[in-house]
């Protein structure tokens, strides 16, 4: 079945593809050269790029929810480190798989 779903980026010229990734660049680089902490950088790189795919394709709940998802991995790190990382990656990975499984 093919639905017609109303995306919040879905206006935006395919070039500014290119700025989402600059974007996740500088991200990426003030993790490692200022923050020094490149899990820091490397998360927030992949949920920025993530984030915005699902902006370009989806509707604006399943962006929402992709959001919430990442929110675990972001507490986990500010918490307890990469073992915080590890499980809230599982467990935002777990509130993704709920969300498609119940609105499918």
């Amino acid at each position: 079945m093919n639905v017609k779903r109303e995306s919040p980026l879905e206006g935006v010229p395919d070039r500014y593809d290119g700025l989402a990734a600059i974007l996740a660049a500088v991200i990426l680089g003030w993790g490692f050269l200022y923050a020094i902490r490149p899990i820091l950088g490397f998360i927030t790189a992949v949920a920025v790029l993530s984030v915005y795919a699902v902006m370009r394709t989806a509707d604006y709940a399943h962006a929402a929810m992709v959001v919430i998802a990442w929110l675990p991995v972001f507490v986990g790190l500010a918490g307890y480190g990469l073992p915080g990382v590890l499980t809230g990656g599982v467990l935002g990975a777990l509130i993704y798989a709920i969300y498609t499984r119940t609105t499918n």
